[in-house]
């Protein structure tokens, strides 16, 4: 039972210090609950007695120094040692960095006002940016999720006068030739009684790219076996903020991505639960979407079996899309008012479970958009209703 108990608590402790090297304050909270129950489980099976460490001259091989009379006497001192996490004032995780509030937070990333889908994350106060500074971030969620990570150390006090950085857990991080590095360190004491500040560089790991699992936290690999990683961790988009440099990306894609990343880790109460709201939401939207998903590959499956499809292997463009309502006449209606703008198509598909899901569908005439919508119009028919449009939007 310990020995289970044993190898639980070492993949927690894992756990936890991965998240405190992604500086993930939420979820290393969550490690640092499950290590104390685990602790207190094993204290419990070894029964009731606290664990005592006890030292005598007996067991180190030595002779008593002083008679066992009076070592046994009144005024003896006990040999026994308890060591309790109370006693060494060890606490649960809190961050040592301010907190920022949700105004604050919306305040930093700014919508580059002649541009349709283009926002600029940078630090409070600024009142303007060099753009020789910029860095502006495309395709990779990753890298947004870091610079925006960045951004809330940077902005909540991380950057130290000596040029050090800051972690939530108050781990220190230094930058060198582009490398990131923690600085693990411990007091020696000399022969003269004088202390001097041991420090250890042990690379960070912050950039890789992980994904979790049922044995908690794994690094992606290419091919060849070596690690994916992002452009550079956290601490380095902090110390990229610290010098005057900025990021930009999409607003439609990114914007409320990064807001959330910053609320979770450095945000006050009420960021955090905005963020804590935002994640559940969207946890909620991909579980529906991967519905949608299954009951499109279904309806496709079934439109096979019964011969239903072209010789090509695809569903016949459903021309009663274009009749579905919206707004005071039809979908078809909707599209002709756009003088032949590529457009976009948003529509709500009813599920089997009774919720329904919302998806977008980009095309540049009826007749596309009658063949790109017909696995949903099949889906909802499969599902006992039809597709609803949201909304007809160029592009």
């Amino acid at each position: 039972m310990s020995v289970k108990l044993n190898e639980l608590l070492a993949e927690a402790q894992n756990d936890l210090e991965a998240a405190l090297e992604l500086d993930n304050v939420e979820l290393a909270t969550e490690c640092q609950k499950q290590v104390d129950v685990l602790q207190t489980k094993i204290a419990a099976s070894a029964g009731t007695t606290p664990v005592q460490l006890e030292i005598t001259a007996d067991n180190l091989g030595l002779k008593p120094v002083v008679e066992t009379s009076i070592a046994e006497g009144e005024n003896a001192m006990p040999n026994t040692l308890t060591i309790t996490k109370e006693s060494l004032g060890i606490t649960g995780f809190e961050s040592v960095l301010a907190s920022l509030s949700l105004a604050t937070i919306d305040k930093m990333v700014y919508k580059v006002s002649d541009t349709e889908d283009l926002v600029a994350l940078v630090l409070p106060g600024w009142t303007s940016v060099d753009p020789s500074k910029r860095i502006h971030i495309g395709d990779e969620r990753g890298d947004v999720k870091r610079a925006a990570r960045g951004a809330a150390l940077a902005a909540a006090g991380a950057i130290q006068e000596e040029g050090d950085i800051l972690s939530n857990s108050g781990r220190i991080y230094t930058i060198r030739d582009g490398r990131c590095f923690r600085l693990e360190q411990q007091p020696q004491v000399n022969f003269d009684g004088s202390q001097t500040m041991l420090v250890k560089e042990v690379p960070c790991t912050g950039h890789l790219k992980y994904k979790k699992s049922a044995d908690g936290f794994v690094v992606l690999r290419n091919p060849d076996g070596s690690p994916q990683e992002h452009m550079r961790c956290a601490h380095g988009w902090a110390q990229m903020y610290g010098a005057g440099y900025f990021a930009t990306f999409s607003e439609k894609t990114y914007a409320e991505i990064a807001k959330v990343e910053i609320a979770q880790r450095v945000g006050d109460d009420a960021a955090r639960a905005f963020a804590r709201e935002k994640i559940a939401g969207w946890v909620s939207n991909n579980t529906q979407r991967q519905s949608a998903r299954v009951a499109v590959a279904q309806a496709i499956d079934h439109a096979k079996n019964t011969g239903a499809v072209t010789a090509e292997g695809f569903l016949p463009p459903n021309t009663n899309a274009l009749a579905l309502p919206f707004e005071a006449g039809t979908l078809a209606d909707a599209i002709r008012s756009l003088n032949g703008q590529r457009f976009i198509v948003r529509y709500s598909m009813p599920l089997k479970s009774g919720n329904a899901v919302e998806s977008n569908i980009r095309a540049s005439n009826l007749q596309e958009l009658a063949h790109r919508i017909a696995p949903s119009m099949a889906a909802a028919k499969m599902a006992g209703g039809e597709l609803s449009i949201v909304s007809v939007t160029p592009y």
